[in-house]
Formats: structure tokens, sequence, C-alpha cells
């Protein structure tokens, strides 16, 4: 039996057409609404009632909310999301920062998900092309 690697190099149109689907539209997708919908939106939710605890006053809640909960909500995100793949490195990591920031910059998925397919899209043709 071929392993996807094979497949892809024996230029398998159909193996192509299924992975190039999975890798630009199926994991981007799920990835983005696991990673910066759910969790980094949770994790900024919660440092900003951590921080909204120690504070009354609401400029120093705003203050919190802006400086603190997201930077770090972006931070940890970016790397489960490194975590959850077998190929780990710094650059699969900033990939992570450069797509919660822009989720965070934009409070739409869209933004993020249309850069992920993107990325795995310029994987898939570096991949296949050589």
């Amino acid at each position: 039996m071929l392993n996807l690697e094979e497949l892809l190099a024996a230029g398998d149109k159909v193996a192509n057409g299924c992975y190039l689907i999975l890798l630009t539209i199926l994991a981007p997708l799920w990835e983005e609404i696991i990673f910066r919908g759910f969790f980094q939106t949770s994790l900024q939710r919660y440092a900003l009632m951590r921080c909204s605890k120690h504070t009354q006053n609401l400029y120093h809640h705003e203050h919190c909310s802006r400086y603190m909960a997201t930077p770090w909500a972006v931070l940890l995100s970016a790397a489960v999301f490194t975590g959850a793949h077998a190929w780990r490195s710094p650059t699969l990591f900033l990939l992570g920062i450069v797509l919660g920031c822009l989720y965070a910059w934009s409070k739409n998925l869209a933004h993020p998900l249309c850069l992920h397919a993107l990325w795995n899209l310029w994987l898939f043709v570096r991949s296949v092309g050589g």
C-alpha cells in the first residue's frame, strides 16, 4: 500500500485533489475554529476576567484587556497550534502568532482562515512541484 508522499510524488490526480481540499479548506477551517475561534477567545476572556477581579476601575479593565489578555492568548494559542502539528518549527510558531494577531485585530475568523489556506496551498505546491 502506498503512503501519502508516494501518491503525491506519483502524480495521482485523485489523491492530489483530495489532499488539496483537505489541506486548503478542511484543515484551515477546523484549526482556525479550534485554535483562534475557541481557544484564543477563551484565553482572552479568562485573562480579562482574572484581570478585572483585581481592579474596579473601567480604565484599568480596558488597559488589562488590551495590553495583557490578547498578547498572552495569542502566544499560548500559537504554542498549542504548533504542538498540535507533527511538523514543529519556529516558522509554524510564527505563523500561529501571525494568525492570532490577525484574528485579534480583525475579530473575524475569515482573515486568518484565508491566510492559513494560502499558507497550506503554498506548502502543497512546494511538495507536489518539487
